[in-house]
């Protein structure tokens, strides 16, 4: 439908291409045949269905079958089971971080201000003071693949640095905004294991001198990993010393006990089960947050936290 309402007026389009299973991304990319293919991580979500992060790149690799032979796989080098298959690549560039191996890398990673300065090192030459208006090291390798996107399209280096400068989130995408004297982290649109550690990582950066709270929804289609991967956000959150911590669902409590067992004290847990009532815990947050406070909500789309 999104490339049926292209015109003569369009001169690019950009389709992220979701899945569930195997196969879908082949009949995707099929359609789309794209000219650049982008594959930002190897994550927990659909383990599910798919059984394996194995599986899970299989599937997300389905995409090379739409790339013309001109076509270029851009690809997260910093992630094992990509790098380990860059042989079996036609045209392809490689982005990460700690990988000193990749194409393009992002050096000298440094925050101010609520933004992220970094450089990037590409085809022997340093990219210096790439500025992004946001926080979390996700968010740079998402610019390092932007960059490489640009790049591939023909624009400027001073014009993909001004895209990533002007840089807004949509929907419900780790947008920060000031309300009642606090500082919400609304990231509701969607969570796995990868991404809430994520969202938690910019929560404490952006928390030093306040407290923290993480409001945390339960992670949909993880299968029979779910309640260990639910306890090993509540871990990370302990290890990263979240003041308070409210979970969402019924198994979100893993989190909740993930946290508990790590070393967070049991009055600054709570764990609200009742999805079908998101006031019950509102109400609960209203009495309890503080001024200054950052509040992180983050959850799976279908417990539609952003009602609380």
């Amino acid at each position: 439908l999104t490339l049926a309402a292209l015109s003569s007026m369009h001169k690019a389009v950009v389709a992220e291409m979701g899945m569930s299973a195997l196969g879908e991304i082949s009949q995707l990319t099929r359609i789309a045949c794209p000219d650049v293919a982008v594959i930002t991580n190897i994550g927990t979500a659909h383990l599910e269905a798919l059984g394996s992060r194995e599986n899970i790149c299989k599937a997300k690799l389905e995409i090379i079958e739409g790339l013309g032979d001109n076509g270029v796989l851009v690809y997260n080098g910093d992630e094992p089971l990509l790098w380990n298959k860059r042989k079996e690549f036609n045209k392809a560039i490689s982005y990460g971080i700690s990988n000193p191996d990749v194409q393009a890398r992002g050096a000298n990673v440094r925050t101010a201000d609520g933004k992220t300065v970094f450089d990037i090192i590409f085809e022997n030459k340093e990219i210096k003071d790439v500025i992004i208006p946001t926080l979390g090291a996700h968010n740079v390798y998402n610019a390092l693949a932007a960059y490489v996107v640009g790049t591939v399209g023909g624009l400027s280096e001073s014009e993909i640095k001004a895209g990533l400068a002007n840089y807004r989130p949509t929907g419900m995408r780790q947008k920060i905004y000031e309300k009642n004297g606090y500082t919400v982290i609304e990231d509701c649109y969607n969570a796995s294991p990868e991404s809430m550690k994520a969202s938690l990582s910019v929560l404490a950066q952006l928390g030093k001198g306040h407290r923290t709270v993480a409001v945390l929804g339960e992670m949909r289609e993880l299968g029979e990993s779910s309640d260990a991967l639910h306890k090993s956000v509540g871990q990370y959150a302990a290890e990263l010393s979240i003041d308070r911590i409210y979970t969402y669902g019924d198994s979100a409590m893993e989190i909740a006990v993930g946290a508990l067992e790590n070393g967070i004290d049991e009055s600054a847990i709570i764990a609200y089960t009742q999805t079908d009532d998101p006031k019950g815990l509102a109400d609960i947050l209203e009495k309890e947050l503080k001024m200054g406070d950052i509040v992180l909500f983050k959850a799976s789309r279908a417990v539609a936290l952003e009602k609380v």
